[in-house]
Order: C-alpha cells, then sequence, then structure tokens
C-alpha cells in the first residue's frame, strides 16, 4: 500500500467546451483543457468566473460541488490530485 506522507494536494480546473454538442447524432464532441492548477478549490472557482466573464460577460456562475451547471456553450470542473511535491 502507497504511503500517504509526503503527498500535497492541488486542485486543478478544466474547461470543457461544449459548442460541438447538438450537430448530427455521432458527429458531436467537447473537448476538456486544462486551465491552471491552484491551492485551493476557491482559487480554481475564482478563476472560472474570471474566464465566464470573458466569454459571456456574467461573473457569478452556479456551481454544483466542484462542476459549474451546464453554462451552454462550456463547464467548468475543479478535480482534486494527491501529487508528490
Amino acid at each position: 500500500m502507497a504511503s500517504t506522507a509526503n503527498k500535497a494536494v492541488v486542485f486543478v480546473l478544466e474547461e470543457e467546451d461544449l459548442t460541438h454538442l447538438g450537430g448530427p447524432m455521432g458527429s458531436e464532441y467537447t473537448t476538456r483543457t486544462i486551465v491552471d492548477i491552484f491551492a485551493s478549490v476557491e482559487g480554481a472557482k475564482r478563476e472560472a468566473e474570471k474566464q465566464y466573464a470573458k466569454v459571456d460577460g456574467r461573473e457569478k456562475v452556479e456551481w454544483d460541488g466542484l462542476r459549474t451547471v451546464d453554462l451552454l456553450s462550456r463547464m467548468y470542473h475543479i478535480r482534486k490530485w494527491n501529487v508528490r511535491p
């Protein structure tokens, strides 16, 4: 069993592009991009809201735990990663 000593937790913000949905069946897809790595969930959420404001003009987005609700053109997901420093 792996030791949990000397591990750090980081939060990875992913942006999911939903603009390729709604086409003919079999041609739809989404893409995910890692935006950045953060030390806290709050930092990742702030960055997602900042990124989304550039696209839509809204400053606040609705969160459902560690992901946003469907924002039509994109969604944001926060992943918790355990890493070794």
